[in-house]
Parts: structure tokens; C-alpha cells; sequence
């Protein structure tokens, strides 16, 4: 429904909006704590964080590592898929 899409962007928004208060200066202690361990979780399920990764050991000129990456990206996309497969099979397409 539509409340209900609502509340997610909300959350979704508040999420990324600690995140981000956490690298400002003026933020301290508890916050900052949190935001990191936030954002670290986060970034295993972020295809951008692999996706950097990947570059960043083209630029070392690692070749293994890099296509360890995108194996891991396919996977996790293989993944994914699959549990969104899941979850429409479950809940049903509704009109």
C-alpha cells in the first residue's frame, strides 16, 4: 500500500542519514559508533562497495582478486534474484 511504501522510503532515508552524520566532525561517541558499524554492514550487501573493490585491485593490477569479485558479485546477484523469486512466489503479484 501506499503507507506502507511511504514508511520504507522514510526508514530507508533515516538509514543512509545516520550513515552520513557519522563522518561529520561534530558528530561524537555513540553516533559515531553507530554509524560505522552501520555502514559496514551495509556494505555487504552494497554492490557499489564490491564494485569499488573490483576497481580498486584493477588499479593494483591484482587480476585473481578481480575476478574473485565479480564472481562474488554474480553470486550475490544470483542470490537475490532468488529471493525475490521467493518472495513473489509467496506473496502472490497483486494488481
Amino acid at each position: 500500500s501506499g503507507a506502507s511504501a511511504m514508511a520504507l522510503y522514510i526508514g530507508i532515508i533515516l538509514l543512509f542519514l545516520i550513515v552520513m552524520m557519522g563522518s561529520f566532525t561534530i558528530a561524537s561517541g555513540y553516533v559515531r559508533s553507530f554509524s560505522s558499524v552501520l555502514s559496514w554492514g551495509i556494505n555487504w550487501i552494497s554492490p557499489f562497495f564490491y564494485w569499488g573493490l573490483a576497481l580498486s585491485f584493477v588499479e593494483a593490477g591484482n587480476t585473481l582478486n578481480y575476478l574473485l569479485i565479480l564472481l562474488v558479485m554474480t553470486a550475490l546477484s544470483g542470490l537475490f534474484l532468488f529471493l525475490s523469486h521467493l518472495v513473489i512466489k509467496i506473496k502472490g503479484v497483486r494488481p
